[in-house]
């Protein structure tokens, strides 16, 4: 059998999910994992397996995982949204909608999939957030106004790590290296795996300590093998500084799986070390997946027809300087009629099992730490 590059069996694996042949996909996700146990997109497929032959719990474990070392993942938050509808955490579901579509760009699925879900509990229809506001600022490159709407966030909720790389980010993208270094070293003292605070800080370091650099690169590649979320972060630079030296460390063959003789031999102990679970059988239909679509074939990072405004859907405003009245996204923000549910972080690290006050969170062999998923009451989607 010839070999198959990772970027394929991922791709058979999600095929696998859509057609329904959940037995299959678990195969092809032991087969991955046997070889890449903390890859981000190879476990959110085996959630999403997880998902289809109904063991809830054990999917919703991985998603969350997933969103601390990578709380920007849109698809994730998709994913994340349908486990919770599902378990009729209706308030969480809208919230993770929330965080797909703002970062999404402007995806009408998602948008669509949270009005549908609204309506049906007489929740009132979406409305930007001032941490979508902080967004729509950052692709307008209107850095100083992202700054202070992240700032405004996090003084009120400082333990959402979404907001603090959206920030980390906003630095980055205003060349503010030095609070780049000090707030990616803070995120990682705490989430020592967050895909883009070492990406980032990677790149702030590569001027004065390429080795560094080099080390930091290596511990992305264990959560994504391919850097792609690298060469997506970095396509300004790539495109306008080709020869950067920061960007060789980049450059990588295809990443290639060699395939066993007969994959059958392919052991379930091999994953039961990550997320240990009794399957029940897998779904005939695509159907059974409980996906209304395949959240993997949306687009979420090329730049929409139009950007969705905090203040309508189809923005009238001249220019991005005219997105400044936050007037209705503070007012929205402080409706007590939904509660949301943020990813915090605890305030030690320890690697016992103690009480957790609300879900836990399983992590792969690089990290046996647990960590808490929040619920704030009262309508605080800042």
């Amino acid at each position: 059998m010839a070999n198959t590059t990772l970027r394929e069996y991922l791709q058979k694996t999600e095929d696998a999910i859509s057609s329904g042949q959940i037995d299959d996909a678990m195969v092809n996700c032991q087969r991955i994992l046997s070889s890449f146990p903390d890859a981000l997109e190879a476990q959110r497929l085996l959630g999403e397996v997880y998902l289809a032959q109904g063991q809830l719990e054990e999917a919703q474990q991985i998603f969350d995982w997933i969103l601390v070392n990578d709380p920007e993942n849109v698809i994730t938050y998709c994913d994340r949204a349908l486990t919770s509808e599902r378990l009729s955490d209706i308030d969480t579901a809208l919230d993770c909608y929330q965080q797909a579509y703002e970062l999404s760009r402007g995806n009408r699925q998602i948008r669509q999939e949270f009005n549908k879900l609204s309506a049906k509990v007489g929740q009132q229809e979406f409305m930007f957030s001032r941490a979508g506001l902080a967004r729509l600022y950052m692709r307008g490159d209107l850095l100083t106004q992202a700054v202070q709407e992240w700032e405004a966030v996090l003084s009120a909720s400082p333990e959402r790590l979404d907001a603090r790389t959206g920030l980390l980010e906003t630095y980055w993208r205003e060349g503010a290296y030095d609070k780049v270094k000090q707030l990616a070293t803070q995120i990682l003292e705490e989430i020592p795996a967050c895909i883009k605070a070492l990406l980032l800080l990677a790149h702030a370091t590569s001027s004065y300590d390429l080795n560094r650099s080099k080390e930091l690169i290596q511990r992305a590649e264990v959560l994504d093998p391919e850097l792609v979320m690298a060469h997506d972060l970095f396509s300004d630079l790539i495109a306008s500084q080709p020869n950067d030296p920061f960007l060789s460390l980049l450059k990588k063959e295809p990443v290639v799986l060699i395939n066993p003789a007969d994959e059958k031999q392919v052991s379930e102990a091999q994953i039961a070390t990550h997320y240990p679970a009794e399957t029940n059988g897998s779904q005939s239909s695509a159907e059974s997946t409980g996906r209304p679509h395949s959240w993997s074939e949306l687009d979420t990072r090329q730049t929409p027809q139009h950007i969705v405004t905090p203040l309508e859907e189809a923005s009238t405003f001249t220019s991005w300087s005219d997105v400044t009245n936050i007037q209705h996204v503070d007012t929205w923000a402080t409706n007590d009629q939904v509660s949301q549910r943020i990813i915090s972080i605890p305030p030690s690290w320890n690697n016992n099992h103690g009480t957790r006050q609300a879900n836990f969170i399983h992590q792969p062999q690089s990290q046996k730490k647990q960590m808490n998923i929040s619920a704030v009451k009262g309508r605080q989607r800042l």
